[in-house]
């Protein structure tokens, strides 16, 4: 894991921003296109970028790469955080083709464990669990086009289990 801070650069100019990874700081501008996309200006290169944010972590494509930033919460914070993290389903961050399903109803699975892979715009995506639950319904087949934000796969929330 590596520590990521990001910080409005220095005069406040909308877009601007300094991105300390490590030991290491990088100034980049963002040029937003629409709602989660857009060009990133890096060191002279201009890099197409793609965002899906989702309970506690943001997830980036920059350039063909996949990244995941979970945000970080105060120590006090952090346990009941973890807890409650779960997302109740995962979807489609783009339109796609599913290439394979890893899970079934039923299965228990654990944080960051692999659900779905799905091919879109020649990346190929492995979509993983935010964190530990059951699952309640895989909503998609292998081979099947999905639109972007379609529910792939369905947990079975807390509350719905003890009744």
């Amino acid at each position: 894991m590596v520590d990521v801070r990001v910080e409005s650069a220095a005069g406040g100019r909308e877009g601007l921003y300094q991105v300390h990874i490590s030991d290491r700081t990088i100034e980049l501008e963002v040029r937003r296109r629409g709602t989660g996309e857009g060009f990133l200006h890096v060191h002279g290169r201009i890099l197409p970028y793609y965002v899906v944010r989702r309970a506690g972590e943001v997830e980036v494509w920059i350039d063909g790469r996949r990244y995941v930033i979970e945000r970080a919460l105060p120590a006090a914070r952090r346990g009941a955080a973890v807890a409650g993290m779960q997302a109740v389903e995962v979807k489609a961050p783009m339109p796609g083709t599913i290439l394979k399903i890893l899970v079934k109803p039923g299965d228990e699975v654990t944080a960051h464990q692999p659900l779905v892979v799905m091919e879109s715009m020649k990346m190929e995506m492995t979509l993983s669990a935010s964190g530990a639950g059951r699952v309640g319904e895989v909503r998609c087949r292998e081979g099947e086009l999905v639109a972007m934000n379609a529910v792939l796969v369905r947990f079975v929330e807390e509350s719905a289990e003890g009744a």
